[in-house]
């Protein structure tokens, strides 16, 4: 399907402060010595947008 220009493409957002404030953390404890969790998880939002909304209805 070929999506049309203009069209406003469906994204997931990264939770970006919380994003750069896990980073830090994670860098201070590394400078610290400790051990650290190599994958943290954080929460994403999809946002849907019209070039998913058409293949909804």
């Amino acid at each position: 399907m070929r999506i049309r220009a203009g069209r406003k493409n469906t994204v997931v957002r990264p939770p970006t402060y919380q994003l750069g404030r896990t980073a830090v953390e994670l860098l201070i404890r590394l400078i610290d010595g400790e051990e650290i969790r190599r994958d943290p998880a954080l929460p994403v939002e999809l946002v849907i947008r019209e070039s998913v909304k058409m293949c909804l209805n």
